[in-house]
């Protein structure tokens, strides 16, 4: 029996299955790591997955073009995985750790958005599924998306090295060309996390990076399903 950790707001039995996801947003703005998280691979993260006929998406680098998105986009019309690799703390998002509120996403911006049943987060930020009534406002901003129906979400209770988040999103986008991972989002999880794992990369291979698979958890409901590329 696989542990389920419960999102802030029970999302409410429904006959309907929801539809599997095919667009991915990818908001990976952290600017001030560049030797471990340069702009080109930002830039080219979201690329192998949108190259399939399958999925469709869009890729945001910057604070102000993603703010925009979550501030003046409309409903998603169809399931959405939200991939975010930003500075988080107290519900806000920033490209810089030091970064002021005019250069942040605040949870006011997020709840403009409202997206379709069966979306889901992958968070590799800082404390966004952080516990305990010292760090309640680190879960603001999965509160606000749960909210507005993200259904599940891959995150972290604790601080996520860069190295670490940059290695989890390659192994988790590298799960969805694999065979023998399931589609659902509990069965990528587990197969990121086993790859990294098991990986014999020189990135990889350390104690560091082994013990950084165990920094995220999945919350919600992890039978979310990814369409098959």
């Amino acid at each position: 029996m696989r542990p389920v950790l419960p999102l802030p707001i029970a999302v409410p039995a429904s006959e309907v299955q929801p539809d599997c996801v095919k667009t991915w947003t990818a908001g990976l703005i952290v600017s001030d790591k560049p030797d471990i998280l340069s702009e080109e691979w930002r830039k080219a993260w979201l690329t192998p997955i949108t190259d399939r006929g399958t999925f469709k998406g869009q890729s945001y680098t910057s604070i102000e073009p993603l703010k925009a998105y979550f501030r003046d986009g409309p409903k998603t019309t169809g399931a959405e995985a939200l991939v975010l690799l930003a500075h988080h703390g107290a519900g806000d998002i920033a490209a810089r750790e030091d970064a002021p509120e005019t250069d942040r996403i605040l949870p006011d911006h997020v709840r403009k958005r409202l997206l379709a049943p069966g979306s889901f987060g992958i968070f590799a930020a800082c404390s966004v599924g952080a516990l305990g009534e010292k760090q309640s406002t680190n879960t603001l901003l999965l509160h606000v998306l749960n909210e507005h129906n993200m259904q599940a979400a891959i995150a972290s209770p604790f601080k996520v090295p860069p190295k670490v988040a940059k290695r989890f999103l390659y192994h988790f986008r590298d799960s969805l060309f694999d065979s023998k991972c399931p589609l659902s989002l509990y069965g990528l999880f587990e197969c990121a996390k086993g790859k990294l794992l098991k990986s014999k990369d020189q990135e990889d291979d350390t104690r560091g990076m082994k013990s950084g698979a165990e920094l995220f958890m999945l919350i919600g409901n992890g039978d979310l399903r990814v369409c098959k590329p």
